[in-house]
Parts: C-alpha cells; structure tokens; sequence
C-alpha cells in the first residue's frame, strides 16, 4: 500500500502492512444459540456448519434482539407487556443465555449501544424484554423453574447410605469414591486463572461418619491402592477416576458421577423419602445443600460463595 506516512509529512515512517482477514467468531457453547437467532433474522435454517463474518454481523440492530427474545418469549414480536394474558413460555434465564450468545458474536463487543453504534444487545430494548419477564416470573405467570432444589439432610445420609450399603465386590470403587466426593471440594480450573488461587487445601475432620471428608478420603485410597492406583508404572493422574488422559478424564469422571447419582436417586429407599418434598432433584442439589447447611451452621454469606469445583483435580496437588 502507499507510503501510510508520507500523507503526513512523515516520509521516513514505513509502510504499513495489509490488515488480515478477518475470522469469524466461535464458541461451541454460544454457537448453537446463535444460529438459532440468525436463521430466524434471516427467515432461513441454517446449519450447525454455518460461520458469520463480523462484517455481515454489522447491521444487526436493538430492535432485532429484542423482536427476538420476544419471539422466543411469547411466540411473537407483537407483545404488550401490560395485557396480564400474555404469559412468557420460556424463563428468564433463557434469554439471558441468548443474549450472551448473540453478544460473544459482535463486531463491537464491549460498547454498550449508543444510538448509532456499539453491542445492540447492550441497550435498552433488549434489556426492557428480559426485565418484564423476569416481572412475569416474580407474578407466577409463565413457565415454571425447571431449577433443582436442594437436598435435605435426610436425603443426603440417604444417598451415603445407599452407596456404601451396595456391598458388592464390583463396587468398591464407587461406593468409596462418591461419599469423598460428596462431602469435599477441591479447587480446579473451571473457576482459577492464577496459580495463588489453588492453596494447599486443608481436610476437616467430622464426628459424623456421613459427613467426614477424611474418613471418606481413607476409605477412597484404600479401595484405590487395592485396585493398583498408583502403583508403580501406572500414571494416574486424577481423582476419582482412573482415566489418566487429560482431555477424557473429565468427561469419564463426569459421566460415572452422574450415572451413580442417577442409580441412587432412583432406588427404591430413595424415593420413599424424596417423594414426600416437592421439587426436582439434581446433580446441583448437593451443591446447594452444602451451601444451606452452611448457612444454617452459622456460615456467612461471604464464606457460602466461596465456590471451589471438585469435579476433578490433580493428585499432586490434594
């Protein structure tokens, strides 16, 4: 290109090189989301394949996420907030992740919308549409929370109980691996960018043996150690499962849980108790049982949000 300076009177100053091409935006988790939004701007299906240059994303306006959100809402871009007979048919929270879909895909990103220019989701009417169905749900108009509860006490020592009372051989393992895991939490890096966020993590002790981190930590490697992990000539790497592969033990540590937690739920002795509480139970149900019995303990706030994800964590570092 000419000489960028020389325009300027500089006409030592090099030329500057062409600006690249410009690469559309991904992210797995958005992507389907967003190309939800612009088979329906577009009035076309376009597949999962589909990329957008950021050029082409320019013209999108506020009041085209907004007609969508309502459309995703109510079934229609022609709403009136006032008439109490138009009720929501998604949550809340529904279009919170539709609007950070459509935002993550912005050529200007981070400008909240200005008139003329900036991120459309970042204005106004798009804000107007996910705050009257938040009003709607405060009305009990609407969908109902898909949201789990949390468990109750009973529950909890139900779940222990049921998973060390299996007795089989086969399920050593897991009847010892899941109670640690229920009743601690180890620092991953789903929530740590900084290496002086992961200190040495230190294990409580309880007088009740549903609740004992340790005991449940002793009874885990000593099913663990006759099992061969962490032997010599092995490499495992991570707790609670014996995948060593960084990119499988996740999903593999995940799945187990999951399919152990779903086996308990299920049971018989389970149900004779969740059935009397209404409310739908989760993976996330512990979670919140931890934080309520904190609270109840006498726990602040503060100390409750303290969030550490111990899906998986490294044995070097426990």
């Amino acid at each position: 290109m000419a000489n960028a300076g020389a325009a300027f009177g500089l006409e030592d100053v090099p030329d500057l090189p062409e600006a690249p091409t410009e690469q559309p935006k991904y992210n797995r988790d958005y992507h389907r989301l967003f190309v939800k939004f612009m088979s329906w701007l577009h009035k076309r299906t376009y597949t999962k394949a589909a990329r957008f240059q950021p050029s082409a994303l320019a013209g999108i306006q506020p009041h085209h996420v907004a007609d969508y959100l309502k459309w995703r809402a109510y079934g229609t871009t022609d709403v009136d907030f006032k008439d109490l007979e138009q009720n929501p048919t998604c949550r809340s929270s529904t279009l919170e992740q539709d609007k950070k879909a459509i935002s993550f895909y912005m050529p200007i990103k981070g400008a909240t919308w200005n008139g003329t220019s900036g991120n459309p989701t970042k204005s106004d009417p798009v804000n107007e549409v996910v705050k009257e169905v938040k009003k709607a749900e405060t009305q009990h108009r609407g969908k109902k929370s898909c949201a789990t509860r949390d468990l109750t006490e009973t529950e909890y020592r139900k779940v222990v109980h049921e998973l060390y009372g299996k007795g089989s051989f086969e399920s050593t393992i897991p009847a010892s691996r899941l109670p640690f895991a229920l009743s601690c939490k180890v620092h991953w890096s789903k929530n740590i960018s900084e290496e002086r966020q992961c200190p040495d993590q230190i294990i409580l002790g309880s007088m009740d043996t549903d609740f004992c981190a340790m005991l449940g930590l002793a009874n885990y490697m000593e099913a663990s150690f006759n099992y061969g992990y962490g032997a010599a000539g092995r490499e495992d790497a991570f707790l609670f499962t014996p995948e060593s592969d960084p990119k499988l033990a996740p999903k593999h540590c995940n799945a187990a849980y999951r399919n152990i937690l779903k086996a308990v739920f299920l049971s018989a002795p389970f149900l004779a108790v969740a059935l009397l509480i209404a409310g739908v139970l989760g993976s996330h149900s512990i979670r919140k049982f931890a934080a309520t019995l904190a609270r109840g303990m006498g726990a602040t706030a503060d100390e409750v949000d303290i969030r550490v994800a111990g899906r998986l964590a490294c044995l070097d570092g426990c």
